[in-house]
């Protein structure tokens, strides 16, 4: 894991689940959870794990599953639960679909309207001049698609 690379973390009741770039999440994490009244053995494990500003300790603990939830019990004998997940939680088509936007194109008074698609990563023009906003809804689409299809052959690739 990278530092870049997305956690989705949450803590019941406390933080809603939100998705970081994976320092930023255990950050967060360690915020949240270093305000709860728990016990100093908790305290300390949480601090190794969210509060040293890596991710090494966690990537272990996680031994590679996808989700792990770490239970902790509050002083007042109820408990919560810390939940982090490695990525976003999008799939690849909802990644590529919330990429891009479509913007109208400010022109003088008289000339024909026009629309471009954003890239929002980039935040440059993704695609040249379109007549209309259906236009430039399916330039969006077709990316999707391509993306759809690209995790096919990649997935039939490593399937061979």
């Amino acid at each position: 894991m990278t530092l870049t690379d997305h956690l989705t973390v949450s803590v019941d009741g406390h933080l809603e689940p939100v998705a970081l770039p994976a320092l930023q999440a255990i950050e967060r994490v360690w915020a949240t959870v270093s305000a709860l009244p728990i016990d100093d053995v908790q305290r300390r494990a949480m601090r190794r794990m969210f509060g040293a500003g890596r991710t090494d300790d966690l990537e272990r603990w996680m031994r590679g599953d996808e989700t792990t939830d770490v239970p902790l019990r509050l002083q007042n004998s109820s408990s919560v639960v810390v939940r982090v997940a490695y990525g976003d939680r999008m799939t690849r088509r909802q990644r590529v679909g919330a990429r891009y936007v479509a913007e109208r194109v400010e022109r003088p008074v008289g000339y024909p309207e026009q629309w471009i698609v954003r890239d929002l990563l980039t935040n440059g023009e993704a695609s040249g001049w379109l007549p209309t906003p259906t236009a430039a809804d399916e330039w969006i689409r077709r990316k999707v698609q391509a993306a759809d299809s690209h995790g096919y052959r990649t997935a039939q690739g490593a399937a061979q």
